[in-house]
Parts: C-alpha cells; sequence; structure tokens
C-alpha cells in the first residue's frame, strides 16, 4: 500500500529526487573521505570517541553484507542484534541490512534475559545471533536452544574484506526493513515488523518539520537506546542523508 502527501494526493515516493533506495544509499556515502559517525563512550573516568568516515562506515558495511552471502543468509531472513548498549557495529549491521534484504531484529539489554533472548528467536525464526562482549555469554547456551541458530561476535568484523560491494539485490520499498519489540510492560513483549515505506515517511516527516533543504547539513544526536523506535529511525534517517553526521552515545 502507497502512502500520500496530503497536500498534493502524490506518493510519498516522490519526494525524494532518487529512483529506488541503491541510489539514495550511495548518493548519501559518496563523500569517503567525510565523517559520518562519531561514537562516544566513557570508561575509566574517560571519554573516548571514535570517528567513522563515510567510506570508512561503508566498507565496513559491505563487509557485513559478504559475511552473510558467505553464511547463506537470504532475503528476508531476520538477524538478532545482540547488543549490550549502543554501539556502531549495531548501525554497521543495519546498513548490511538493507544491502542484503535481510532483517535486524532488536532486543531490550535493559529488561531481556537469556530466557526472553530465545524466546525472541523462537518467534521471528531468527538465523543468526550478532553479539558484542556483554552477551557473548548467552552465544553458546543460544545455540544449545536453537541447534540452526548462526553466531558472531561482532569485533571480528574488522577482519573481513568487503568483497566486490555488491548491493545489486536492494529490497522494494514494501519490504520488511526491522522487527522492533515492545519494551513488555504489560506482558511478554510483541514484535512489530516495519517496512522500508515506514521509515521512508519517518524521513520525510523529520524533514517537513524542521523545513529542511536537500542541502542542508544536520548533526543527529542519539541517546536512548537503538533499540527503541525513535533512535532507530534519527539513525536511519542520518544514513540516507547525504552530509548528515550521526553523534552515537554508548
Amino acid at each position: 500500500m502507497d502512502l500520500y502527501d496530503l497536500s498534493n494526493r502524490m506518493p510519498i515516493s516522490s519526494l525524494i529526487p532518487f529512483t529506488d533506495i541503491k541510489e539514495e544509499l550511495t548518493s548519501a556515502f559518496a563523500d569517503s573521505g567525510a565523517p559520518f559517525l562519531y561514537y562516544w563512550s566513557l570508561g575509566d573516568g574517560r571519554l573516548g570517541r571514535r570517528v567513522f568516515t563515510r567510506g570508512e562506515f561503508w566498507r565496513l558495511s559491505l563487509a557485513a553484507a559478504g559475511l552473510y552471502r558467505e553464511m547463506g543468509l537470504q532475503r528476508g531472513d531476520r538477524v538478532m542484534h545482540g547488543f549490550s548498549g549502543n554501539n556502531p557495529y549495531d548501525l554497521l549491521f543495519r546498513l548490511a541490512g538493507i544491502m542484503t534484504g535481510c532483517v535486524p531484529v532488536t532486543i531490550n539489554w535493559q529488561a531481556d534475559d537469556r530466557e526472553r533472548i530465545s524466546a525472541k528467536i523462537s518467534l521471528t525464526g531468527a538465523r543468526l545471533f550478532l553479539y558484542d562482549r556483554g552477551l557473548e555469554k548467552y552465544a553458546a547456551s543460544l545455540k544449545q536452544d536453537h541447534p540452526d541458530l548462526l553466531l558472531f561476535g561482532v569485533w571480528d568484523l574488522d577482519n573481513h574484506e568487503a568483497g566486490e560491494g555488491d548491493i545489486s539485490r536492494l529490497p522494494a520499498l514494501d519490504e520488511e526493513k526491522m522487527i522492533i519489540f515492545t519494551s513488555g510492560t504489560t506482558g511478554f513483549p510483541k514484535g512489530v515488523s516495519l517496512s522500508h515505506r515506514n521509515y521512508l515517511a519517518n524521513r520525510l516527516t523529520f524533514e517537513g518539520y524542521f523545513h529542511l533543504g536537500k542541502d542542508d547539513a544536520l548533526d543527529l544526536l542519539l541517546v536512548n537506546p537503538l533499540h527503541h523506535a525513535n533512535s532507530s529511525a534519527l539513525a536511519d534517517w542520518g544514513m540516507r542523508r547525504t552530509g548528515a553526521i550521526i553523534h552515537l552515545v554508548e
């Protein structure tokens, strides 16, 4: 189902100057030397910062997309994002999901224990569990629950090559983009399936509200967890907009 601009009755997809998602992404990451993501962390009483240029972020996302193909993941396969805090590799693998048509599934690191993560894997049929150092402790036991589950520690992504960079099989707007779970305050969390068109609507809403032109500078500060709908929408917006800079707080 298409979405329409009520002011002119035109499909909202007509409001962006791109013919498809591939053209939009390659345009957004064309300036490879420009800064894209600042990751802010606090450890031992010190403020840490890691900077990803657009070229570095794109290369690592291509490597993640190549990893998915090596593992035999197909378009529409779900991938559980097991992160214990805001992490730039969460966003890298989300971009790889767009490149391959794989679907990220969020967990709530503030509330989900091993049993709840296992249940979410069952509910979504996730084929791969990505994990950081904080959730590495669950990997082996989740494999016991789900013998066919693939496992990958995200810190190993730096050792993978970007490959040929084939992103020709990008998903259509109506395909599933992400599954975000509710917090579970009224019972077991419910998974909500969101499409690429949903996130296009988010982008156009933001840009219309803030009266942004296509060349206006944009800095996005992400403090809320990436398993929240708002940080997910803002992060996706930043990845699709030329010149946008994301500041991600651990």
